[in-house]
């Protein structure tokens, strides 16, 4: 049965490793395999009679596990890994393929405890990551969920430093962690995520360079099924989407796209390459304004900056595309050290909100710069074109354009990541929609 083992092990290296244009060339590859395999375990059971115990449970096991290759719920693959753990109680590998059988078949809790049992058998990597993966979907306190997440695929990457499905599953539940409303936002936990994602897609490489031939993928004389991850790059799209580096994120949706295309990750790299061509042209003409908006503008714009305050071109661009995140918000302010800008325009309400609006310039105040302003976590309803905004302790980063040579092209921006350091025309400080945590201890 070892050869049968390992021709199961090329499986499911197909089955999650191996991508192409085309699903339907997978699933009939794996089908096909799986028919083999299960064909060859019953002459493997008929030439035994009289087995063992332990080799009807591996024989099960094997059975089930070739199976649940199948990218849904199959019912034989549960009934023999049943018979399996019954066999071989203290058998971990059978106790994760049933967890993963009963994920698949919607039995949360149950796949949960299948984990638990063969964690208590004997700690391993797989089923701590399993059980990360299965407990941030569970119902529950969701801060405590992620936290345990967390804890669960930190102990596979201890067991398995070199596996890159670790560290991919790990730089997930960061990302979970995060966006769990309930807990609020720790900016440390996207630090984490891109530091963990940048380590998984080291080793995919390393793994795809060095790893052993792949018998399956061998014996097909053509094939367009290549080696790779494609919802790392996916994942890490919609993160980077998410704090702007939309030059980054459309070449993760690039990336994502050319390993697997059901994931219509091209449409997301054309919108990220359409906004930065939209929003680049609109300062640039600054916002299109017909001149009786303009003059108003101007007009409110020279009245509030008579004052000393900061300018737009005082601000250092943040080079560290987190610049913001990570930084905890003062107890107190210098009203001097503010940035004053007009609302101009109302670009998108959605995660961020984004906003074009004006700032002085002391060089010709009839003629203001023009900035997008994004929100993160804001409540932004009192914004509209007109307002004044004192931000304090804003940060100026540079959104590059995806598809241009020219690294000066995009456009400058302010990033409001604690929404009370903005006044409302110099006095209402703004909500925000969730409550900030302090900064965790780095990975």
């Amino acid at each position: 049965m070892d050869a049968i083992e390992k021709r199961i092990v090329d499986l499911w290296e197909v089955r999650e490793h191996y991508f192409g244009i085309d699903g339907k060339e997978k699933e009939e590859i794996i089908a096909v395999e799986i028919k083999e395999i299960v064909d060859a375990l019953k002459e493997v059971q008929q030439a035994q009679q009289k087995m063992c115990s332990t080799d009807r449970a591996r024989l099960a096991y094997l059975n089930g596990r070739a199976l649940d290759s199948s990218s849904g719920y199959n019912n034989q693959a549960e009934e023999a890994l049943c018979r399996a753990v019954k066999l071989a109680p203290e058998a971990v590998e059978a106790w994760n393929a049933l967890g993963h059988v009963l994920w698949k078949k919607g039995a949360i809790e149950a796949a949960k405890d299948c984990f638990e049992s063969g964690l208590n058998a004997r700690a391993n990597a797989i089923g701590h990551r399993y059980l990360s993966m299965v407990i941030r979907i569970g119902t529950g306190d969701m801060l405590t969920q992620k936290n345990q997440a967390i804890q669960h695929a930190r102990s596979a990457v201890e067991l398995q430093i070199d596996n890159p499905d670790n560290w991919y599953a790990l730089g997930n539940c960061y990302v979970a962690r995060y966006f769990d409303a309930a807990g609020g936002r720790n900016g440390a936990d996207l630090q984490h995520a891109t530091r963990v994602y940048a380590r998984a897609e080291i080793l995919y490489d390393n793994f795809s360079t060095k790893k052993r031939k792949n018998e399956i993928i061998a014996k097909c004389t053509k094939t367009n099924l290549v080696f790779g991850n494609p919802d790392l790059y996916f994942n890490r799209g919609h993160l980077r989407k998410y704090i702007e580096a939309y030059h980054l994120a459309a070449t993760d949706f690039n990336k994502a796209h050319s390993l697997d295309q059901a994931l219509k990750a091209n449409d997301l790299e054309e919108d990220c390459s359409r906004w930065t061509k939209r929003i680049s042209e609109l300062v640039k003409k600054k916002a299109q304004l017909k001149p009786k908006k303009k003059k108003e503008l101007v007009d409110k714009l020279i009245h509030l900056s008579q004052d000393n305050f900061i300018t737009i071109d005082s601000l250092p661009i943040a080079t560290d595309s987190l610049a913001g995140f990570l930084s905890a918000p003062s107890s107190s302010y210098e009203d001097k050290k503010c940035i004053i800008a007009v609302i101009a325009l109302e670009l998108r309400r959605d995660t961020p909100d984004v906003f074009l609006a004006a700032v002085h310039n002391p060089i010709n105040p009839q003629d203001p710069h023009f900035i997008t302003l994004s929100f993160f976590d804001a409540d932004t309803k009192a914004l509209v074109p007109g307002t004044a905004l004192f931000i304090r302790e804003p940060t100026r980063f540079h959104v590059a354009q995806h598809d241009d040579d020219d690294s000066s092209c995009g456009y400058d921006a302010l990033r409001i990541v604690h929404a009370p350091s903005c006044l409302l025309e110099g006095q209402t400080p703004l909500q925000t929609t969730f409550q900030a945590v302090s900064t965790g201890k780095m990975l």
